[in-house]
Parts: C-alpha cells; structure tokens; sequence
C-alpha cells in the first residue's frame, strides 16, 4: 500500500470517528423592521435557519415575555403547545429551516416583541421580531333627521375600530 492512500485511509477513519454536525453551526434569522399588519388579517413572523437546515427535529419556542409560558412550542415532531390556536407553524416548511410563527385573525392583544428559540440538542439560537398591530376603520358616516319641534339632529357613526373608538363627547 503506498503512502498516499495510507494517508487517505488515515483521514477517512479520522472523518469517520469524528462527531461532525451541521447542527453546530446555524443560525436563526428575523426580520430587521418590525412586521406590520391589521386587525382580523393572518400575519406571518418570518424566522428561518441559516444555513436552511431541516429543523424538523429540533426544538422551536416562540414566546413573548416568559420563556415557560410559550406561544408556541414545537418539539418531537409535533406542536406541543399553542397560547390558542390561531397560532401555528408550517411543519411543510420546517424541512427548509423555515420556523416561522402564523397567526391568524390578528387582534390589537396580539402587537408585543415575539422572540424564536431554536435547539437543536446540541446548539440554541433565537431571533426577534416585533409585530405592530393597526387598527383600520370605517369612515364616519353622518344622518341628519328632523324631529317634532323642528330641531334638527345629527348623528355620526363609525364601524370596525378595534378598540371601540369613543367620541369627544364620551357616547
């Protein structure tokens, strides 16, 4: 056997017995501005691994101020916990390190800072990403109607302001 394919066995058997894990070294990637949205749509908090590893495995903690209450938590290849169920995660899109957290019917309760806990068994990384809820209403419709007496009244209205936005008046 010549040298060099000594040295080649050598570093294949080297290779071999060696723990080499991509998992060492990823990262967990969010958005640089805050996402924005409005009341009663579906929203996506883009969060990915980089390089896109297939995060099927791992462990994803999305939370907003308490790690041990999760908004959501996947982990053993299921969702193991959800704050409610308008929250939820592509597990399609988990193959391509894709973590992203959806929520649909977005509420003003929803707007906080959302961060994303990545584990991988062996390595823990984690983004954030703030969402910005804004509230997008009718435009104020006014009537105008005569009662007895030949007094004149107006009335406005607004729908689908949320909160209910309150007149100067206190009504």
């Amino acid at each position: 056997m010549n040298l060099q394919m000594r040295w080649t066995l050598l570093i294949l058997l080297f290779l071999h017995n060696t723990d080499i894990s991509w998992a060492d070294s990823f990262i967990v990637v969010g958005p640089s501005k805050p996402v924005v949205t409005y009341v009663g749509e579906d929203v996506v908090l883009p969060a990915s691994l980089s390089p896109a590893l297939n995060a099927e495995a791992f462990e994803v903690r999305w939370f907003t101020t308490d790690f041990r209450s999760p908004e959501l938590l996947y982990t053993n290849y299921n969702i193991g916990r959800q704050s409610d169920t308008r929250r939820t995660l592509s597990r399609d899109n988990l193959k391509n390190g894709n973590v992203s957290l959806i929520i649909r019917n977005v509420r003003v309760s929803d707007e906080h800072l959302y961060k994303c806990l990545v584990y991988s068994g062996q390595r823990e990384e984690e983004t954030q990403v703030s969402l910005t809820v804004e509230v997008l209403g009718a435009q104020p419709s006014i009537s105008m109607s005569s009662t007895e007496g030949q007094k004149t009244q107006l009335e406005c209205s607004s729908e689908k302001w949320n909160p209910n936005q309150k007149s100067p008046g206190g009504a």
